[in-house]
């Protein structure tokens, strides 16, 4: 709180310039207030700007070519008016996510007003501008911001193959559709229907796009296009629930490998295949022991790499199951024991559960 003593030698000046702190006068700002009057990209894009109207907006540039720069998603002309407003830019640029602009509108357009900059300073974190903004936009007039909200987290998200602010993307894309809800009729199937496709075009992710069309599905029953739409994604209803085909062929206990649904047996199988054929492990000397070694360990219940198929069943007993494929002139042997695998190549042990890391 501004406490003013009795000084007959404070001029009118001074305390003009102590109420309009006080008040936010148009053009004059304390400090600690800078911050608190940023207003986010969608509502700047929203804002009808006068001649002389000012304005704090935080981002990223994206372009800055002689004076004149551009910040990522925001359609206006921004211009640095001075060098030195340029070299700060270049100079803050490389130690901070943001940067707070302060402009100042030159030229009112409805479609692409013209702006200079006052000033700049170091921005918040970027993860923090985007919940701010995110915060402001909940509380706004339109719900088409948050979906522009959330399209520029996607870009960060792609930018950065950053799974932290994919998830943010998700969670903005919830709340846009919880706002909808209060915003459409009860029985608008088509509007809903398209918020979806227009999310799923944004996000690319079938997953949230299935978990969303089945929710519909469920509450609009006799909807076809909802229907026809979980079809074009390649989804079937299987026992009352929506999947696509890899769901079921994984719910049936299948693994997928380079194209092929195989059960867990076989890809294991394959993999310790492609395991021993590849960095030149065929040449390799398996059996490097003594025959009374492999013996000892044999009889006392152990398997080593180079047994054979007669020693590892003195080792461990026979196997359930067998299976065998020839590949590149050699002799693969699967010996399987309830859930474990035993490996052999023309006849020597090359693979075992305690023998080996996971295969890949």
């Amino acid at each position: 709180m501004w406490t003013i003593q009795r000084d007959n030698r404070i001029s009118s000046a001074r305390l003009a310039l102590a109420v309009a702190i006080l008040v936010g006068a148009p053009g004059v700002r304390g400090v600690g207030q800078a911050d608190d009057a940023r207003i986010s990209i969608e509502e700047f894009a929203a804002k009808r700007f006068r001649r002389g109207d000012r304005a704090t907006i935080a981002g990223r540039y994206s372009e800055l070519r002689g004076h004149e720069i551009a910040i990522e998603h925001l359609s206006a002309n921004l211009v640095l008016p001075t060098d030195e407003l340029r070299r700060k830019v270049l100079e803050l640029e490389t130690i901070h996510e943001t940067l707070l602009f302060d402009v100042e509108c030159v030229e009112p357009s409805r479609d692409r007003p013209h702006f200079q900059i006052v000033a700049v300073r170091p921005g918040p974190a970027l993860e923090t501008l985007l919940r701010e903004d995110l915060k402001r936009l909940e509380s706004g007039r339109s719900s088409a911001d948050l979906l522009h909200l959330a399209a520029r987290i996607v870009k960060i998200a792609r930018e950065r193959e950053d799974a932290g602010f994919s998830k943010f993307a998700r969670d903005v894309c919830a709340r846009y559709l919880s706002r909808r809800e209060s915003e459409l009729a009860r029985n608008n199937v088509g509007a809903r229907l398209a918020d979806v496709r227009e999310i799923q075009k944004l996000l690319e992710d079938r997953a949230w796009a299935m978990e969303h069309l089945a929710k519909l599905e469920e509450r609009f029953p006799r909807a076809d296009e909802i229907r026809a739409e979980l079809i074009a994604l390649g989804c079937r209803k299987f026992r009352g629930t929506w999947m696509t085909y890899e769901d079921f062929k994984r719910l049936q206990g299948f693994e997928e490998h380079r194209g092929r649904w195989l059960t867990r047996q076989e890809k294991d199988f394959v993999l310790s295949v492609e395991w021993w054929l590849r960095d030149e492990r065929a040449d390799l000397i398996l059996r490097n022991r003594l025959d009374r070694e492999y013996d000892l360990l044999a009889a006392n219940g152990k398997t080593a790499l180079g047994m054979n198929a007669e020693e590892v069943a003195q080792a461990i007993g026979f196997p359930d199951r067998v299976y065998r494929r020839l590949i590149k002139g050699r002799t693969f042997t699967q010996w399987v024991y309830d859930d474990r695998y035993l490996y052999f190549v023309d006849g020597q042990l090359f693979r075992a559960p305690e023998e080996r890391a996971e295969i890949r």
